[in-house]
């Protein structure tokens, strides 16, 4: 490991360790890995993992978090948030109202087993970014080492290859009311449309998808490294039948290929 990196992980172990038992806020995401792994160095058995879950955060991330938690052996929990009214017309607070629930929630959670802080894994990227769900994270004093520390992305990436720690090509996990505009009305049925057209692109051996749906339409984006496979004739055709009988009618592969969501957030 660069000395660099070697020295931000130190420092970001000495700042956990500084906190009375932390509990993780764990998504399964590169961020949360690399904060929970620098918990556990830090702490011990005096570390533990949540996970949120709720209608409409994918049930593939959940299942990795879970599965990633337990193989390392640290107490882990998850919360149910609610899907309320206000979130199923999908406002542009909603990154706010779901991140203020769930930090409630997590720091009930927290004081309940004796733990003294609740820890995120927002990043010093995400700082320089619009994540109104940040407000709520301050509003319930979650620490965020991460950003604290300066640690990016990239950094992040980095430490985990160098610890031999799997680091996935792709996008993180994100919300999927980011897949639709503003505004939209979300049921139930349309949540679960867009997690089984974007688990069947994965299936096909796309990394980077995002089905964003927007009325009778499916808008797929993929990443431009990705869009030869997506260019033979074979497969359009493939994932337009797939995708139509999912309940759309029409389907669209974006030319410009993969892009962050109006509101830049592509991560819970």
């Amino acid at each position: 490991m660069a000395l660099y990196l070697r020295d931000a992980y130190r420092r970001l172990t000495s700042r956990l360790k500084e906190l009375d038992a932390p509990l993780i806020a764990f998504s399964g995401g590169t961020d949360s890995t690399l904060v929970l792994l620098a918990a556990r160095d830090a702490c011990g058995k005096n570390v533990a993992a949540v996970t949120a879950t709720a209608p409409y955060i994918p049930l593939s991330d959940t299942r990795h978090a879970s599965e990633q938690a337990c193989s390392w052996g640290v107490d882990y929990h998850q919360i149910a948030l609610p899907f309320t009214s206000e979130l199923r017309d999908n406002p542009p607070d909603r990154c706010y109202r779901c991140k203020w629930e769930m930090c409630s929630r997590m720091g009930a959670l927290a004081r309940e087993h004796g733990h003294g802080a609740v820890v995120d894994g927002t990043n010093a990227d995400d700082l320089r970014t619009h994540r109104p769900g940040l407000c709520a994270l301050r509003e319930h004093g979650v620490h965020s080492p991460l950003a604290e520390e300066g640690i990016t992305s990239e950094m992040v990436r980095a430490i985990l290859s160098s610890r031999g720690v799997p680091v996935p090509f792709g996008l993180s996990g994100s919300c999927l009311l980011t897949r639709m505009p503003y505004g939209t009305h979300v049921s139930d049925d349309l949540l679960e449309r867009i997690e089984r057209a974007e688990a069947y692109l994965h299936g096909r051996g796309l990394s980077v998808v995002r089905v964003r749906a927007e009325g009778d339409t499916a808008r797929v984006e993929i990443a431009r490294e990705e869009m030869h496979a997506a260019l033979d004739l074979p497969f359009l055709a493939d994932i337009n039948g797939t995708l139509t009988s999912l309940g759309w009618r029409h389907v669209a592969l974006d030319a410009a290929g993969y892009a962050p969501s109006e509101d830049g957030q592509e991560r819970v």
